[in-house]
């Protein structure tokens, strides 16, 4: 009995859904009878198992009422105002007499079924008066609102109401919306009263339409989790070390951990990280599988995996986020929502189009686009709006790190409980680099202040000139700074407000390109300043035609642990994560968290690796070891008949090589990568390596490119792989500053910064050799300084490597590892 006499049930919740995410909550046991006040009244009988749902007050009636156009209806553009609407509710809060209660959280439990909705949110103010209580919603603007109050906001304080009138049995409310103006501090208010009949009808049609998404979604998950229960491994056997890596993973992610894995090619990494944190989602209630990406080919990789385990059984949706000028309707223009016919009535459309959505399972870019153009609805917000009713999300590292465009939905307060699968990890450290760090010029604001009218935007134009001028003044042609000049960035916020009030005033006609770009430049280089730390430096360059300001992160691992204590669990893994110690620091991870280090597992005698002992690459020896380097080259090549890639640090080093090779080995077909190389073009290099060829086929590539990694080339396609040098990133400012950072620390700052990222990109080039237990073939690796204890060390343990001080020597290893493979 509970203290109001009621009978108890006992039932377990599984699951908490929030907005709708999932977030695991305890069993509890909860009383069910109508006469006790404490709960809504259910049919006694039966005992009942339900699953409980939790949404927010204001994502519930954005997601039933929102009406209109994409990106209509708001009066705060820039996700930088957050902190200055923060400060004016607290503002505005302190100013309330006494009996006001700011930030008073309500909530309400609805059960329906076999599910239990929880509405939650936080008022912002009850204001217990002599005449009655009001409460109150606070909403900031600038200054080109239009005196209109929000009807989403009038639905957001009304749920309130009704939520408040509930729990306090009243039955009626004053409810007030007051509006502060960001640049001018007025307030305006909006205030009326309401009855609880009147809340309680509002309520109920929105809560019923909500309810009937959650029957539903409810009924995909109990399906989805009986085929996991179900599903077997989707091939017909564990390769070597494959379960037991599968083991690891299962248990990282029911344990709600980090796990840092290097697999070596070949292994079935994608298949051995995805199958079994799907394993995990009956008990554990993740509420989505992230798997991300740094290149398009390892998606591929994850959606075949994801249709091998359908094909086992497996009931599961997914869905893989394409960038937004990929998927965009309107070809060949830039992306404008006021001129947009999909963005027009958007959240009108929308509803229908995720629902035929879902009725698919395994949802691409073109099965996207297809439902967008049949709804008219834009493509790109509607995959992102699907995704998230989805169980597993394919995306770029973007989504989930980068400050201009992580998924706010996914991965922001109350994001949800979510397990990322980091794929190709080793690219995430340079990647995090570029996205935690930002860049302006000068050119780029003169340019923009030329294509408008407007006094005060020019003023804030002549401002940032200014600004320029004075980072530069009695500076050398570069200088790094310790700390931001507090200045630029006022010049900065200035113009930003003055583009935002000179957008409103436009009412709709085109905003000119230029401008636009200095816009949500200056926005981003204002986001990343709020992170400057210790870790950053300020690079300031002054040359002849124009000034760039630069904020380099140094070392993103906070900020990457940062975007990891958001999440519940995460698996880095790569084929090349050498040395493990080293990337699990890079990439956020703590001491604690496990590594996990799988061998090859295929037979080592398929795989011989050469040194070329003798001859240096080094850039100062690049000149005097260059008829050398293509001796090695056409001898390599020359030994066996069969496809070939050489892979090289620079363009400007292959093409210097590239004549030299070409005219020793003449008999083979020569193809050679571009800087620019179109998608055909790219697929065309790709189709040279056809298995049986009459001539040696011999592909010059750089390596870090796009046939640096994720290229398959199985069997004769490719039987050999020379790389010449380190891969040591180029020499220059930017890479000393983080030698020095890590320096400074105690640490090996050359490893970190030029050693660590050059190995990598040897070993992903070496990687795109052996991908089957079939599969046999030559690496040869060009520099001497392969064989010097510090690089030595780093190589893979089942590699057979031999040194070679000569071409003698290598001529006869060569013959003998082609003998012993029967090819000669």
């Amino acid at each position: 009995m509970c203290e109001n006499g009621a009978a108890l049930r006992s039932y377990t919740n599984l699951t908490r859904f929030q907005a709708p995410r999932w977030q695991r909550v305890a069993s509890k046991t909860i009383c069910y009878r109508a006469e006790c006040p404490k709960q809504c009244p259910v049919q006694e009988g039966a005992a009942v198992k339900m699953t409980e749902y939790q949404v927010s007050v204001r994502r519930l009636v954005e997601f039933i009422l929102r009406t209109g156009n994409l990106g209509a209806g708001s009066h705060m553009p820039r996700k930088l105002r957050a902190q200055e609407g923060s400060r004016a509710h607290r503002k505005l809060q302190k100013s309330r007499p006494f009996g006001y209660e700011p930030e008073v959280p309500l909530s309400h439990l609805i059960p329906s079924g076999e599910v239990q909705l929880e509405i939650a949110g936080r008022i912002d103010g009850v204001w217990k008066r002599e005449k009655g209580i009001l409460l109150e919603e606070i909403k900031s603007v600038i200054s080109t609102w239009d005196y209109t109050a929000d009807p989403l906001h009038w639905a957001q304080i009304k749920i309130y109401g009704w939520i408040f009138c509930q729990k306090k049995a009243l039955e009626e409310i004053e409810l007030q919306l007051s509006y502060f103006n960001l640049e001018t501090e007025q307030v305006t208010i909006f205030r009326e009263k309401f009855s609880l009949a009147g809340l309680t009808e509002f309520a109920g049609a929105v809560v019923h339409e909500y309810l009937e998404w959650i029957h539903d979604y409810d009924r995909w998950l109990k399906l989805r989790n009986r085929s996991v229960d179900a599903l077997k491994f989707p091939y017909a056997s564990f390769r070597t070390g494959q379960r037991n890596l599968c083991s690891a993973v299962y248990k990282t992610v029911l344990n709600s951990r980090t796990l840092f894995v290097e697999a070596p090619t070949g292994t079935g990494k994608t298949i051995s990280v995805l199958f079994p944190t799907i394993k995990t989602l009956p008990a554990k209630h993740s509420d989505r599988i992230f798997f991300l990406t740094a290149k398009n080919t390892t998606q591929q990789l994850a959606q075949k995996a994801l249709a091998d385990m359908a094909e086992a059984g497996l009931r599961f949706r997914s869905i893989t986020l394409s960038a937004k000028d990929k998927v965009c309707s309107i070809d060949g223009k830039r992306c404008d929502l006021l001129d947009c016919p999909f963005a027009q009535g958007y959240f009108d459309r929308r509803k229908p189009a995720i629902k035929e959505a879902l009725q698919q399972e395994q949802l691409t870019r073109e099965s996207i686009d297809t439902i967008a153009q049949r709804h008219q609805v834009c493509p790109h917000e509607l995959s992102l709006d699907i995704s998230e009713w989805v169980d597993a999300v394919i995306c770029d590292y973007n989504y989930a790190f980068d400050p201009s465009a992580q998924l706010k939905r996914h991965f922001g307060e109350n994001g949800g409980k979510n397990v990322l699968l980091i794929d190709e990890a080793h690219n995430l450290v340079d990647r995090a680099r570029e996205m935690f760090s930002a860049e302006l010029n000068s050119t780029q604001f003169a340019s923009a202040k030329l294509n408008t009218s407007s006094a005060p935007l020019k003023k804030a134009f002549t401002t940032i000139e200014t600004a320029f001028r004075k980072l530069t003044e009695g500076s050398e042609a570069t200088s790094v700074l310790d700390e931001l000049p507090s200045a630029f960035l006022k010049a900065l916020e200035k113009f930003v407000e003055s583009a935002e009030n000179y957008f409103a005033e436009l009412n709709g006609k085109p905003i000119p390109e230029s401008l636009l770009d200095c816009y949500f430049n200056a926005g981003s280089f204002l986001q990343i300043a709020e992170l400057f730390d210790a870790r950053y430096r300020a690079i300031v360059e002054n040359r002849s035609d124009e000034m760039t300001f630069r904020l380099l992160c140094l070392d993103p691992s906070s900020l990457l642990q940062k975007a990891l204590e958001r999440v519940d669990a995460s698996i880095f893994f790569s084929a090349t994560l050498t040395p493990l110690e080293y990337f699990r620091t890079a990439l956020g991870g703590e001491d604690t968290d496990q590594t996990y280090k799988l061998q090859s597992p295929f037979p080592p005698d398929n795989l011989q690796v050469l040194i070329a002992s003798s001859i240096k690459t080094s850039f100062r020896h690049r000149a005097e070891s260059a008829q050398e380097v293509c001796r090695s080259i056409a001898n390599f090549v020359s030994a066996q008949r069969g496809n070939y890639l050489i892979y090289f640090p620079s363009y400007a080093y292959m093409n210097e090589i590239l004549p030299g090779v070409e005219e020793l080995a003449g008999d083979a077909e020569f193809i050679i990568q571009t800087s620019s190389m179109a998608d055909a073009a790219r697929e065309a290099f790709l189709h040279a390596f056809t298995a049986q060829r009459e001539k040696t086929v011999v592909g010059f590539a750089v390596m870090g490119g796009i046939f640096g990694e994720g290229i398959d080339l199985i069997g004769d396609r490719l039987i050999g792989v020379a790389v010449i040098g380190l891969g040591l990133p180029q020499l220059g400012l930017e890479r000393n500053l983080i030698r020095n950072h890590f320096d400074a620390q105690g640490l090996e700052g050359f490893d970190y910064a030029y050693l660590f990222p050059g190995l990598n990109r040897v070993f992903q080039a070496a990687g795109r050799l052996i991908r089957s237990e079939k599969d046999r073939g030559a690496v040869l690796l060009v520099d001497s300084r392969f064989t010097e204890e510090r690089v030595n060390r780093l190589l893979p343990q089942w590699w057979n490597v031999v040194p070679c001080s000569n071409e003698l020597t290598m001529k006869a290893e060569l013959e003998r590892f082609w003998s012993a493979a029967n090819l000669i």
